[in-house]
């Protein structure tokens, strides 16, 4: 798996790969700081066990209390 996150500007501000046990992302950019409340979008890649991947894309709104 990897997730990447950007922001409204298509500026990369998270990436992680690994394992579906650890591709927690806590709203922070990649330095640990928390990133402002917007609308950030996802790319999602899942490797397969055959080679193939398949690709997820979306948002998520980030708005703190």
């Amino acid at each position: 798996y990897e997730i990447i996150i950007f922001n409204r500007w298509g500026t990369e501000v998270f990436r992680k790969a690994g394992n579906s046990d650890n591709l927690e992302w806590d709203g922070k950019n990649m330095n640990g700081k928390d990133l402002p409340d917007d609308t950030y979008y996802y790319l999602l890649t899942v490797k397969n066990k055959n080679g193939t991947s398949d690709s997820h894309k979306g948002f998520i709104i980030i708005k703190r209390a």
